[in-house]
C-alpha cells in the first residue's frame, strides 16, 4: 500500500510500541509535516520495518523519546530518503535522533540535532552491526550533525565501517568516547 501525508502534525502519541507512524512493506512519502512529542518503545516519531519511506519539504521530527531504539526514527529494513528535513531534540536507549538496523538510507540537506542517547550510545546516529553489509548502506549528502549528545558517539556511533562525506559536525558532546 502506498500513503502520502502533507502538511500534518502527529504528536503526543503515546503506543507500547509505536509512537506516531509505523511503516512496514509499505510506501510512505510525508512532506511538509512534523511529528512531535511521540513516546514509544522505538521509532517513537517513525519506525519503518522493510518500506520506503521519502521524507522532504521541511518536515520536522521532533522531541520524540523512545525507551529502546530511535526516538525519532528507527530503520530495521527497506529504503529511507530524507531530504530537507530537521531531526532535532529526540532521545533514546540508542540513536537519540536515529537508529538504523538494516536497509538503505540517504540523508540530503539534512541536520540532525541535539539527539540524547540515554543508554549512551549515539546521539545524533546509531548504525548496528549488519550481517549482510552489502545491503546495508548509507549516504550523506549536505548533512549537520550539531549539540548531540552521548556517552559513546555523540554525533554518530557505528559498530560497522562506515564512510562519511559532506557532513559537518558541530558542539557534539561524548562524556566517554567520540
Amino acid at each position: 500500500s502506498e500513503v502520502r501525508l502533507s502538511g500534518i502534525t502527529i504528536t503526543e502519541n503515546i503506543g507500547d510500541l509505536i509512537g506516531a507512524i509505523y511503516v512496514k512493506n509499505g510506501r510512505l512519502e510525508i512532506e511538509a509535516s512534523k511529528l512531535l512529542k511521540n513516546n514509544a518503545k522505538k521509532g517513537a516519531g517513525l519506525l519503518i520495518s522493510n518500506g520506503e519511506v521519502i521524507i522532504k519539504e521541511n518536515c520536522e521530527i521532533s522531541e520524540n523519546i523512545a525507551s529502546g531504539n530511535g526516538g525519532g526514527l528507527c530503520i530495521e529494513g527497506g529504503t529511507v530518503a530524507i531530504e530537507n528535513a530537521g531531526i532535532s531534540g529526540n532521545s533514546a536507549s540508542f540513536g537519540g535522533n536515529i537508529f538504523f538496523d538494516d536497509g538503505r538510507l540517504t540523508l540530503n540537506n539534512v541536520t540532525l540535532s541535539e539527539g540524547h542517547s540515554v543508554g549512551g550510545y549515539g546521539g545524533g546516529l546509531f548504525v548496528n552491526y549488519s550481517e549482510d553489509e552489502s545491503e546495508a548502506q548509507i549516504e550523506f549528502l549536505a548533512v549537520t550533525f550539531s549539540q548531540n549528545s552521548a556517552g559513546y558517539g555523540g554525533a554518530v556511533f557505528t559498530k560497522r565501517a562506515l564512510t562519511i562525506q559532506n557532513a559537518t559536525f558541530e558542539e557534539n558532546e561524548a562524556t566517554e568516547q567520540g
